[in-house]
């Protein structure tokens, strides 16, 4: 039996985590790339992956509490309506 595509709606929740995933690729292809190199990182270099660590960093917790606090509004509308 066939599975139906995801709606628009499902699709617009897992935008967030895509875009989270896709940060931490990016942010695993420049540290391989750097491995790679076998050289040690410039402090500018450094600097840079680290403000991209923290921003990574920054978007998931956003994520998180954005979604902590939907889970949060959607129980109390559920013990409302019960």
């Amino acid at each position: 039996q066939a599975v139906a595509a995801p709606s628009e709606g499902m699709q617009a929740l897992f935008r967030p985590l895509e875009h989270l995933n896709n940060e931490a690729a990016s942010l695993n292809e420049v540290a391989e790339a750097a491995k790679a190199a076998g050289t040690d990182l410039t402090p500018s270099e450094m600097v840079m992956l680290t403000v991209r660590c923290q921003e990574f960093l920054f978007h998931s917790q956003l994520t998180a509490n954005v979604a902590n606090r939907t889970s949060d509004g959607l129980q109390q509308l559920f013990r409302q309506q019960a």
